[in-house]
């Protein structure tokens, strides 16, 4: 499912880009969209096979898309079509701003085929239900990632402020964009930044008022968002980049669920005789890996290394004594129905 919806989403990417009315070559639209030759000939096939009117100038060889053409059904199966409305309906959930686009583009090919396969189409979908966490209002996520998506694709530098660590201050730097990353519900772009003079990572939510200049800048030719990720535990990496060795003893109560995913490339399990599981996992920095060992309280212990264990046993104190009898807090009113 997630390889599909990457697939989905460069296609939509690049349907984006003919739709602006101006041709391209092959080799042009790779490098925008960050892909190979042969990705781009895979992603444009599936655009033709949706129906979309892409020819090629055989003389300069641009691509572009012809317009004010009969549109033929696209001969997409039910299932095909089926799938593309479940990674829809995910990314909805996701909050991705892409989402109306996407919305849009599943509308039209659903439009486009016959009507026995739309029938099909209508009862499939009542058969299956997408639920997860949502986030609040993402209006200015999406003005800021359409802001920063144009800055990537036309290699442009953009004017921005940016929230630091404390939430209320506001501090102004000047941004080379070179990567989009959605992570755990959130949106982060990584680039140069003029304030830092260095790569840095941004929380899109973080960002406010970001415009376009008409600087152009070059993207490093070594840049690579996986080479800088390294061995973090999820999007941070350390501040020195150091592979350390983590070992965690989880309680029989989650050990299946903590068996079930790919937590990190490095991990490796090994089941006990009472229940128990021994996750042993190698990340660069203790910030993000400490923060998802608390989320198992009193079902995870830390045995190595010692300092974590240390930190990890700490926040678990201060958290504690909070609850303790001389903390007591006065007892809150229940709310009813109309405090809302």
């Amino acid at each position: 499912m997630l390889s599909q919806s990457r697939r989905l989403i460069r296609v939509i990417k690049l349907l984006r880009l003919f739709d602006q009315r101006r041709g391209r070559t092959a080799d042009g639209i790779a490098k925008l969209l960050g892909v190979t030759r042969r990705t781009f000939f895979r992603d444009l096939q599936a655009l033709r096979a949706a129906g979309v009117p892409i020819v090629n100038d055989e003389k300069t060889h641009i691509y572009f898309l012809k317009r004010d053409q009969h549109r033929r059904p696209t001969d997409l199966t039910v299932d095909e079509l089926f799938a593309m409305w479940a990674i829809s309906a995910t990314v909805q959930n996701h909050h991705v701003p892409f989402y109306s686009d996407l919305k849009t583009a599943v509308k039209k090919i659903v439009r486009s085929t016959s009507p026995a396969a739309r029938r099909k189409f209508s009862r499939m979908t009542r058969c299956i239900e997408f639920t997860s966490r949502k986030l609040a209002d993402l209006s200015q996520i999406v003005v800021n990632y359409r802001v920063i998506l144009d800055a990537i694709a036309s290699l442009q530098e953009i004017k921005m402020a940016y929230r630091v660590l404390n939430g209320t201050e506001l501090r102004e730097t000047t941004f080379r964009p070179y990567r989009l990353i959605f992570n755990e519900y959130s949106w982060y772009v990584v680039g140069h930044s003029s304030n830092h003079n260095e790569l840095r990572l941004f929380n899109l939510v973080s960002i406010t008022e970001p415009r376009l200049t008409k600087t152009k800048f070059s993207k490093p030719r070594n840049f690579s968002w996986e080479a800088i990720a390294g061995d973090a535990w999820n999007i941070s990496p350390g501040p020195h980049k150091q592979r350390n060795i983590v070992i965690l003893r989880f309680s029989a109560v989650v050990a299946p669920s903590i068996a079930r995913v790919q937590w990190h490339k490095s991990q490796q399990l090994r089941p006990m005789n009472d229940g128990s599981l021994l996750f042993k996992v190698k990340v660069s920095g203790y910030g993000e890996i400490s923060w998802w060992i608390m989320r198992y309280g009193e079902h995870v212990e830390v045995l190595f290394p010692k300092v974590l264990r240390l930190s990890v046993a700490a926040r678990l104190g201060r958290a504690a004594a909070m609850y303790a009898p001389e903390h007591e807090v006065k007892r809150v009113r229940s709310p009813s129905l109309q405090d809302y």
